[in-house]
């Protein structure tokens, strides 16, 4: 390839045999050849003689990058980088979709364009065998990947034996069903499609706009995606129910999920109303963006102990309620029930030396229960040999320390509740609960 027409011209690069070409200008004659200005696929521009090219009637088309891409003679191979010696990364099949990543480059006789899979893999394809999309496709703004499981919030739905509204019918899924993703995502029909498993074993494609992914943090906000939903005290079917909640309730999630009945149960905050568990399938992710949840969300079987003496203990969640007894700093409660709303606190059904009623949770600490990890919230403290402060001290346990506490009901001795632990170094002893608290994320 050369600067001008022209033997005598300078010289500005070499081209291989199979190299694509586009035609700028020419014919032009000098030094007894035609001549035409060309530029290949890897934007080099120069003037080359008529006897060394020849006209392609189906070169492959120019992709520009950010463009969609589907693979129309298939499968073909994406490979590590431009060329047919590249290590093969995976087989893309006819039809798949492709994004353009780069520029176009030539080797070993193709146009070859690095490009991204739906489901995330870069490579380079050879251009002849891939064409432009007609229309835009939609993004993937799904939120699965596989091994999530997802619930249909929006039944019924169909599901199909490949992605895309056009594809055969295979079942029919009902708001609650719950599934496993197995593969996608892949756009097709302006839906984002993920291929998934039920729980009675039938496969196929659904779109995702009618899923949500089961599985949330605290402080997520869910709604109730069924007519009507029992809250629960305790996670499991054959616990207590605490109210009835019915569809497009709006709760805050605060703790699971625990599996119980081979369902997945997580407690929830309905604010004014009632908090306790449910079960996941009938929940789905809202909208909204997560907050912080409720302060004082026990559940029952945690400890808590008063921070703000003293505290009335009543016989009803709320300030006209009876008062019982009033509790001194420190003193320790076994938490009977969830967390329930009066008179703008957030309340839990106790029980301290044999008397059960309610206190306002604002004016606690604690949280944790028999056999969990805790963490010393209000460190360092002294890890002792037996309950009492006139004990031998084992060692002293630092801010943020965690221990296991034992299935060993608590001590208490002059006011103080001691609860036997287990520390990371496997020392066993007694340190007063009121300066432990559960382990968060």
């Amino acid at each position: 390839m050369r600067s001008a027409a022209g033997t005598s011209s300078s010289s500005v690069g070499s081209l291989t045999v199979g190299t694509q070409l586009t035609i700028v200008t020419g014919p032009v004659a000098a030094t007894g050849y035609n001549w035409y200005q060309v530029t290949s696929s890897a934007g080099q521009t120069g003037w080359v003689i008529v006897d060394a090219i020849q006209l392609v009637s189906n070169a492959p088309a120019s992709f520009a990058i950010g463009d969609q891409v589907v693979v129309f003679d298939g499968p073909i191979n994406l490979r590590s980088s431009a060329g047919t010696g590249a290590t093969v990364i995976e087989s893309v099949p006819q039809e798949a979709l492709l994004t353009i990543l780069s520029a176009p480059t030539a080797a070993n006789g193709y146009t070859w364009y690095q490009v991204q899979t739906a489901a995330g893999a870069t490579g380079w394809v050879a251009a002849d065998f891939i064409e432009l999309v007609a229309a835009p496709v939609p993004p993937l703004d799904g939120n699965l990947t596989v091994g999530d499981h997802a619930v249909v919030v929006d039944g019924p739905v169909n599901l199909r034996n490949a992605a895309g509204t056009g594809n055969a019918v295979v079942g029919v899924l009902q708001t609650g069903d719950t599934l496993t993703v197995t593969g996608g995502p892949v756009a097709a029909d302006s839906y984002t499609w993920y291929q998934v498993s039920t729980a009675i074993g039938s496969t196929g494609w659904v779109a995702g706009a009618f899923l949500d992914k089961l599985g949330w943090t605290s402080g997520d906000i869910v709604y109730v995606n069924t007519d009507s939903l029992n809250v629960r005290s305790e996670a499991g079917l054959n616990s207590t129910v605490l109210d009835t909640i019915f569809q497009g309730t709006t709760a805050v999630i605060t703790g699971g999920p625990s599996t119980v009945d081979n369902r997945d149960w997580y407690r929830i905050d309905v604010s004014g109303v009632v908090s306790g568990w449910v079960a996941a399938e009938y929940l789905a992710l809202s909208d909204a963006p997560p907050v912080t949840p409720p302060s004082g969300s026990f559940g029952a079987g945690d400890w808590i102990f008063v921070s703000d003496p003293p505290l009335n203990l009543r016989d009803t969640p709320s300030t006209s309620g009876q008062i019982l007894a009033s509790l001194a700093g420190g003193d320790g409660m076994l938490v009977l029930g969830e967390t329930v709303m009066g008179d703008g606190y957030a309340w839990n059904q106790v029980e301290n030396e044999g008397i059960t009623g309610y206190v306002a949770t604002e004016y606690v600490t604690g949280g944790f229960a028999l056999g969990e990890v805790a963490v010393v919230v209000d460190g360092p403290i002294n890890l002792r040999s037996a309950a009492g402060t006139g004990n031998q001290i084992l060692q002293s346990l630092a801010q943020g320390a965690q221990v296991s506490v034992l299935n060993v009901n608590p001590q208490v001795i002059d006011g103080i509740y001691w609860f036997q632990v287990t520390t990371t170094d496997s020392v066993t002893g007694w340190v007063a609960g009121r300066y432990l608290g559960p382990v968060t994320a």
